[in-house]
């Protein structure tokens, strides 16, 4: 099953759920208050082949894509590439 990235209309948090493909645009429960006001968000990826330089690029550049909340949870991890 795929990984879905929701966000809760209600509490305004973000969480990913694995959901079958044919359910994925359904309203999902929000871990958070419980409330089935969510909706499905695109996500982002990235992909590296290349050496740290290649991540680094790869990592900026969704992290620029984030809102300024989620940066802090993305900047530890980014600090490895660097």
């Amino acid at each position: 099953m795929p990984l879905y990235e929701y966000k809760c209309k209600k509490c305004e948090k973000s969480f990913e759920t694995l959901v079958s493909a044919s359910k994925a645009d359904e309203p999902q429960e929000c871990p958070e208050c419980g409330s089935k006001e969510t909706s499905r968000l695109l996500s982002a990826f990235c992909a590296s082949v290349g050496g740290k330089s290649s991540a680094s690029s790869c990592i900026q550049r969704a992290v620029a894509e984030v809102s300024e909340k989620d940066k802090r949870a993305v900047c530890p991890f980014s600090a490895m590439f660097r």
